[in-house]
């Protein structure tokens, strides 16, 4: 009986360490995501790319992102993804969006053959353009979702970017970078 417990604290106590060392682990993830919009930002040579695919219900769209008056918060959000979830809920409510007028505001998905065409005509906002465009991510260089790139309207530069857990940790970003002295480049 001895041997049993001496055995199942043994065991116990290596279970402790690798528990704390997976949290470790993924505080130290958490704390490099949420980082990454702050200090996220574009190089002089990139620059931003006009947005065309389709839309959910299956009609061309074009959204101009170079020269536009405005500028420019494309949220790249997918149909399936489970992290996408809070995005589509805050995109519902106009209320939750809390993105300035000032801004415009476009989703952009995988185009249709990446995505659930049936679902995202349920989650798409009556009032937020949605793009389906699988070129649109390669072009602004966006491997998963949630992730955002801001792009300023008077230099059509990307002024800001980088992956997003929450619609609020996505306004956070957006707010500091738009409000930063932009530069000519």
């Amino acid at each position: 009986m001895t041997v049993l417990v001496t055995t199942l604290t043994v065991v116990v106590a290596l279970l402790a360490v690798i528990v704390a060392g997976l949290l470790r682990s993924h505080a130290a993830i958490l704390r490099s995501l949420r980082a990454a919009p702050s200090g996220a930002s574009s190089t002089p040579s990139r620059r931003a790319h006009d947005l065309t695919g389709v839309s959910p219900a299956g009609g061309a769209i074009s959204i101009p992102v170079v020269g536009a008056e405005r500028s420019t918060l494309m949220v790249f959000l997918t149909s399936t993804c489970t992290a996408c979830g809070d995005f589509w809920n805050a995109l519902a409510s106009a209320s939750r969006r809390r993105v300035p007028d000032d801004i415009r505001l476009v989703v952009v998905t995988k185009g249709p053959d990446a995505e659930n065409s049936t679902r995202l005509v349920s989650l798409a906002p009556r009032d937020v353009p949605v793009v389906l465009s699988s070129a649109a991510w390669d072009a602004y260089s966006v491997s998963v979702g949630p992730h955002f790139v801001f792009v300023d309207g008077s230099t059509s530069a990307i002024v800001g970017e980088g992956p997003v857990s929450t619609w609020g940790e996505l306004v956070s970003a957006v707010e500091r970078v738009s409000s930063r002295p932009r530069s000519d480049a």
